[in-house]
């Protein structure tokens, strides 16, 4: 009977446990298909912020910046860019910039900040990209429609980058 009387409080506590946002989205879930839609509007409207260099890039996720699986950054194959995993970049000595140990450059590094899923088609994401010391971050959102995505960037909220100056 003690037993009984003991469960009962338990149960209500867990029924009482719900995830409290039902638009979560695990960590994991940001390297999926619409990560991968975000990460390719962004790669295709990034400035050119160093004309005649080569580029490179670097996916993160999270705000805290984690690296990128490599299965989810070879699904960009097809762009035929070089892009390099946040775990093998050093940092610059004289600059504190983040490069390429093994080509030196400074990568674009593109970063999947925040994702929630507000209904079953719809995604809000916080992203943003930073070369050296330019950076913008935005709020996206994306819907899907069959297999294609619409993206409307909902404006940006943080950054130095300023689009009328030349590189």
């Amino acid at each position: 009977m003690n037993r009984l009387a003991l469960l009962v409080p338990v149960l209500f506590l867990l029924a009482a446990c719900g995830s409290g946002d039902p638009g979560f989205v695990r960590l994991g879930d940001y390297e999926g298909d619409a990560g991968e839609a975000l990460v390719r509007h962004l790669i295709k409207n990034l400035p050119d912020l160093a004309p005649g260099v080569p580029k490179e890039y670097c996916v993160m996720k999270a705000r805290d910046m984690r690296s990128t699986d490599p299965t989810f950054v070879a699904r960009f194959q097809d762009l035929k860019l070089t892009f390099i995993s946040g775990d093998s970049m050093t940092t610059h000595e004289g600059t504190s910039l983040p490069v390429d140990p093994k080509s030196g450059l400074s990568p674009y590094v593109l970063q999947l900040a925040h994702m929630h899923k507000p209904a079953a088609d719809t995604w809000e994401i916080e992203a943003g990209w930073a070369y050296k010391h330019t950076f913008e971050r935005r709020r996206y959102r994306l819907k899907q429609t069959g297999s294609s995505w619409q993206v409307e960037d909902l404006g940006r909220f943080e950054g130095n980058y300023d689009p009328t100056a030349k590189p």
